[in-house]
């Protein structure tokens, strides 16, 4: 029998956490397909290895739908759905635009269900791996500065 090669698909791998776990993926021989709006900031991932696809997770559902057919026909199952996709807005209320929430949330929450919406069909109908896990969803959005995400604390007296 052979032995299970998990297979990851990573929406937003262009940086962040999404880049680095299609390279973590990689570095233990498994199959990666990693995704950004723009392929030549997945370039990288393809010459370690990964297969490389263009996704916006603002797409239209059927264009979602369409990338994860072309990754069930290749790969015949998603064992870790990772969706790195997201951003912060930051800004009180009176200082961020209509269109920047709406942006907002059609990344972080629209995007995220549309992804999750057009793989889970696919993955419900895939047999449980080896490990006796169908698949993992995991949903995170990874943008700031060092300091944005580690602030200082004042000294306690």
């Amino acid at each position: 029998m052979s032995k299970h090669k998990p297979v990851w698909f990573i929406a937003a791998a262009s940086s962040g956490f999404g880049h680095e776990i299609a390279l973590a993926a990689l570095k233990r021989g498994h199959t990666v397909v990693a995704t950004a709006r723009k392929l030549e900031r997945v370039k990288d991932l393809a010459e370690a290895g990964a297969d490389i696809l263009a996704l916006d997770v603002t797409s239209s559902l059927s264009t979602i739908e369409s990338v994860a057919a072309e990754v069930f026909e290749k790969h015949g199952r998603v064992d870790y759905l990772v969706i790195a996709a997201g951003f912060i807005l930051e800004g009180a209320v009176e200082e961020v635009s209509r269109q920047e929430i709406y942006d907002s949330f059609n990344t972080n929450v629209f995007g995220t269900v549309s992804t999750i919406g057009a793989f889970l069909p696919l993955i419900r109908a895939q047999p449980v791996a080896p490990n006796g896990v169908r698949c993992t969803i995991v949903t995170f959005g990874s943008l700031g500065e060092a300091g944005e995400v580690a602030p200082a604390f004042p000294s306690m007296p």
